[in-house]
């Protein structure tokens, strides 16, 4: 028998988790409407036949399975908000799924085998959670348009370019995507979080438009005072920058004076982000070297001191 858990709202959760299922059990199919919420997963089930029949069913985990081609009949559990496919072998989903699932708000599809998206995922205007990432995808062009989405992970897949009509929408507020060949926006940029990657394509978009842009570069070793320079150049006044708000990776942000728009790039000064330089600065970049000459000073008069007291010994 399965465990049934209650929770606030006074639905039940069907809970048939590793019990190394390979059908949907009887049990289950019997609830019919009854079932609201389901837990499959960490079982081996590689079809879900029968699973239509469970109509007002809300939430549906079946991660951790062994399917490989999306079930058909989900399209007809038109109550679902939750979905969880992570951890199995799905490597297509087909078209005429989705556009069924009107009121789907979290989908999680991590670490299975896609390689693209079906067009018509964009069908589900009330998704808030997209989890694509450990797939094979190449592009994201489906989701550009789910303007309530709010957090989209995609890390670990094979994009070289992020569309940027995604980065318009403004619900958007957590975006991963480490662990891609990607080269626009470079991912030193998509290190940098939300904001890097939409004052990245902010620029690109200036550019088409043939603005006057100037890119501005601050390069220069550890607390040499880059990012002090940078911000205090924005605030138009002296800017105090405190160590632990140092750059980490790269800090993109715009401002525009007298008709010109800025962008500025404040590099983190850490010796492992030097090999990253070169991929940034262009033949029309104004590059700014902060030097902190107090160090030098210092470090000469350590020498000067040091080389005294040599003398003195001898």
């Amino acid at each position: 028998m399965p465990f049934l858990n209650g929770n606030q709202n006074g639905n039940k959760e069907d809970d048939f988790s590793g019990k190394k299922l390979k059908a949907l059990p009887t049990e289950l199919l019997q609830r019919g409407g009854n079932a609201v919420k389901v837990d499959l997963q960490r079982n081996r089930l590689k079809q879900i036949t029968g699973i239509s029949q469970l109509t007002n069913l809300k939430e549906l985990n079946l991660s951790r399975n062994e399917i490989t081609d999306f079930p058909l009949e989900i399209r007809v559990l038109h109550q679902l908000e939750k979905l969880y496919m992570n951890q199995n072998n799905i490597k297509t989903i087909p078209e005429n799924v989705f556009p069924s699932l009107e009121k789907l708000q979290f989908l999680k599809l991590s670490t299975n085998r896609l390689e693209k998206l079906p067009g018509d995922v964009n069908r589900c205007q009330d998704l808030t959670y997209l989890n694509l990432s450990n797939n094979c995808l190449k592009n994201l062009d489906p989701i550009v348009s789910l303007s309530h989405l709010k957090e989209l992970y995609v890390e670990r897949n094979q994009l070289t370019e992020l569309p940027d009509q995604l980065f318009q929408n403004s619900s958007l507020t957590l975006f991963k995507a480490n662990g891609n060949p990607l080269r626009k926006p470079p991912g030193e940029v998509c290190a940098g979080g939300l904001r890097d990657i939409q004052s990245y394509f902010s620029m690109l978009e200036a550019n088409a438009k043939n603005f006057c842009t100037v890119k501005t570069m601050f390069l220069g070793t550890s607390m040499a005072g880059k990012s002090t320079l940078c911000r205090s150049l924005k605030q138009g006044c002296p800017v105090r920058v405190e160590e632990a708000d140092r750059t980490v990776g790269i800090d993109i942000s715009e401002v525009d004076w007298d008709g010109i728009r800025f962008f500025f790039w404040d590099f983190a000064g850490q010796e492992e982000y030097y090999i990253t330089h070169h991929v940034f600065i262009t033949a029309q970049a104004f590059v700014i070297l902060a030097i902190n000459l107090s160090r030098l000073f210092v470090r000469r008069a350590q020498m000067i001191v040091w080389l005294q007291e040599r003398q003195s010994d001898v």
